[in-house]
């Protein structure tokens, strides 16, 4: 059966990693290296939050629902999360040495931010959100055009 045969085949591609977004899961979960670099290709201009987490870490599980609250909430940005217990050589790779840690990352700007915040701190967060996604918006005139 032809229908039946592309019906599989349908099914066997990988979902594109930033569909796996879901409004009841807005943080999408890395599975390593090819995922990360996945991402953030698939991200393009995008802002991107990585959180690195371990499961053992009381202030990662401290602050999750605030994490998630915030990826609803701002959903043009790209919210991603890792766990650095499953992937520790990539997160020691890319600087991770506390938990919970975050990495900004800013289209062809690359990583702009590398920070640890935990629930002590966690009012910190918003804020850099926010002056990153409004810093991405701003038109700046370099020149005045006169002719």
């Amino acid at each position: 059966d032809p229908a039946a045969a592309a019906a599989m085949k349908a099914a066997a591609k990988p979902v594109p990693i930033l569909r796996r977004r879901t409004e009841t899961e807005p943080v999408i979960e890395l599975s390593g290296l090819s995922e990360y670099l996945a991402a953030l290709d698939a991200a393009q201009g995008s802002l991107v939050v990585l959180k690195f987490y371990a499961p053992w870490c009381r202030s990662c599980r401290a602050i999750e629902p605030k994490f998630k609250r915030l990826a609803r909430e701002f959903a043009g940005v790209v919210w991603l999360q890792l766990d650095f217990e499953a992937h520790k050589a990539l997160g020691r790779r890319l600087g991770v040495d506390s938990m919970p840690r975050f990495h900004f990352y800013a289209g062809a700007a690359g990583k702009v931010e590398d920070f640890s915040c935990g629930p002590a701190r966690w009012e910190t967060f918003r804020p850099r959100v926010e002056e990153y996604l409004k810093e991405s918006c701003e038109i700046h005139d370099t020149e005045e055009f006169s002719n």
